[in-house]
């Protein structure tokens, strides 16, 4: 079993996938990659069915039909490098599905290779060095948020960074990486406390999931300190909206907002992707909350992408996908 988990994740990796979905049902196996925002299935063969048995051992998984979701971490040394892993599993009475995230696949990126526009680099550049508020970093699954959020922070020197991650998804030696443990008693209040006694500068929320997570990130940029978090979202209007829904105060969201970025990842060439992002600053942040006209000159993700539809760089038919 080991030889063939190696030949799917060499596929995976060769694909630049980001998460390996497996699906047993009716005695048959499925097994799915995530490549950016397409889905890409693997050959199975009958003995595949052991996968997911194998991935709960490595992952140090409870082995028996439990119905309970358990997620556990694992390495694999592949062609002389460590491959970082996350594996969740969840069993239903019909079906059981894990997905297997590759945790450090894009660890070696910069600013430069991860965004070709110039203007949205330096964009980013100004952001990390604002002393205090909060940024969010939005976007689907599968649109690069958490290899956004990473590259910015490995860009930052001479600076206190903390992070609170559930869990810990890439490993940086410029930051104090500590996971939230909800279960054991460790979540974002205590978490937001313990960072603060540390005199951070920069406070990072791996990703906003829920209200506890939004409203700890709110109390902390309010505290005087830079925050960046992830959360999903389709765009950086509706950012603001999903924030709200979380139960954060309108107020406190206007005092501590200074940008919200969202962006897209297509694919532009063979195993080549570009990646899009639209920036709604401050300004514009307090225009939309107080329910003013967007500024005509707001620079989309889909009116980036149908420009470079017009120019052949993308595809029309994954673009149209994208927003219809």
């Amino acid at each position: 079993m080991e030889n063939r988990f190696l030949e799917i994740l060499r596929f995976a990796l060769k694909k630049n996938a980001t998460d390996i979905h497996f699906t047993w049902t009716k005695n048959k196996m499925q097994i799915q990659m995530r490549c950016g925002s397409k889905i890409v299935d693997f050959k199975t063969k009958p003995s595949d069915e052991r996968i997911i048995s194998y991935l709960k051992y490595r992952a140090n998984l409870d082995l028996s039909d439990s119905l309970e979701p358990q997620s556990g971490s694992f390495e694999e040394e592949l062609n002389n490098k460590i491959i970082a892993m996350r594996f969740s599993c969840v069993s239903t009475f019909k079906m059981i599905t894990g997905a297997l995230r590759i945790l450090n696949i894009h660890s070696n990126l910069h600013l430069n290779m991860l965004i070709k526009n110039e203007v949205q680099r330096n964009k980013f550049r100004e952001l990390i060095q604002k002393k205090n508020g909060l940024i969010l970093l939005s976007g689907p699954t599968g649109s690069g948020k958490t290899t956004t959020l990473y590259t910015l922070l490995k860009e930052i020197n001479g600076k206190q960074i903390f992070s609170l991650e559930d869990p810990i998804e890439i490993v940086q030696e410029n930051m104090v990486q500590i996971q939230i443990n909800e279960k054991g008693g460790f979540g974002y209040d205590e978490g937001i406390k313990q960072l603060l006694r540390h005199d951070p500068d920069i406070i990072m929320l791996g990703e906003i999931r829920d209200s506890a997570a939004a409203q700890m990130a709110v109390r902390a940029g309010l505290t005087g300190h830079l925050v960046l978090a992830t959360i999903h979202s389709f765009s950086a209007e509706s950012t603001i909206e999903r924030m709200l829904d979380l139960g954060v105060n309108p107020m406190q969201l206007k005092d501590v907002l200074i940008c919200v970025t969202n962006q897209r990842l297509y694919n532009i060439k063979k195993n080549k992707k570009i990646c899009l992002y639209e920036f709604m600053d401050r300004k514009e942040i307090l225009g939309y909350m107080n329910h003013e006209k967007i500024n005509p000159e707001y620079e989309t993700i889909q009116s980036q992408a149908e420009l470079l539809v017009q120019k052949g760089i993308l595809d029309a038919k994954e673009v149209c996908a994208d927003f219809t």
